[in-house]
């Protein structure tokens, strides 16, 4: 039995963005949880938070994710608790 779930959550990028960045302002919107990047394939990540600090996060924020600058913009496309869900999404959304 697991002691814990786990929440995926898949971004998108848009403009330019150095790979410290991205997890600067999606760690400092997340904290104090930890999060971990399962995978990267610009424009799009895959970030691991804990099912706990998500559910956390999703009260007092909602269950979107939108962070904007003046250079870039990382918006979340969708929260699942298993990978093969967010892969799929992720090979629909390269091929269109």
């Amino acid at each position: 039995m697991k002691i814990y779930r786990s929440r995926y959550i898949l971004f998108r990028i848009s403009g330019n963005v150095y790979d410290n960045e991205i997890l600067f302002h999606i760690k400092a919107l997340l904290l104090p949880h930890e999060i971990k990047i399962m995978l990267k394939k610009l424009p799009f990540i895959i970030i691991k938070i804990d099912h706990k600090s998500w559910e956390a996060f999703k009260r007092l924020y909602g269950p979107k994710i939108n962070i904007t600058s003046k250079k870039f913009t990382i918006t979340s496309i969708i929260t699942s608790g298993t990978m093969k869900k967010i892969k799929k999404e992720l090979r629909e959304k390269i091929k269109a």
